[in-house]
């Protein structure tokens, strides 16, 4: 069995690793492909949503809590989903929560200095170096 030379890991598969050293070497090492899910889609969904949503504040546009809604609409997935009334559902809880946030975020006006920030920095150990990357989901 070759060695594995890792040079490079981000806290994601930092993550998966912790939580299973199995569904890390398939995913990230053997680069099995896994089928979608419904988790998986709302998560990227809401994410994608708070990070287009935070982009329009920092470029001072007109922001009001029915935006949140709008790109939700445009930033949904919709793979995974057992049926139609579940991707349904799980839309309207989106909805529902992210129209909370909206409010409460833009009532408070905190002060966004960045959002989707990459990050990287090297671990040296003698000789040897991992690169640890990833990305700051926002920063206030």
């Amino acid at each position: 069995v070759p060695k594995l030379k890792l040079t490079y890991i981000s806290y994601s598969q930092l993550q998966t690793f912790l939580m299973c050293p199995m569904h890390y070497k398939l995913r990230y090492i053997l680069s099995v492909p896994t089928p979608p899910s419904s988790a998986l889609s709302y998560g990227v969904s809401v994410h994608s949503t708070l990070r287009d949503f935070y982009q329009a504040i920092l470029s001072k546009q007109e922001v009001r809590p029915s935006l949140i809604l709008e790109i939700l609409k445009q930033d949904w997935i919709s793979l995974g989903y057992e049926n139609k009334t579940h991707e349904a559902n799980s839309y309207k809880q989106a909805e529902i929560m992210l129209t909370n946030f909206a409010k409460i975020t833009l009532a408070e006006k905190s002060d966004t200095l960045a959002v989707e920030l990459p990050f990287n920095f090297w671990l040296k150990r003698g000789d040897k170096g991992l690169r640890i990357g990833g990305r700051i989901d926002r920063i206030e």
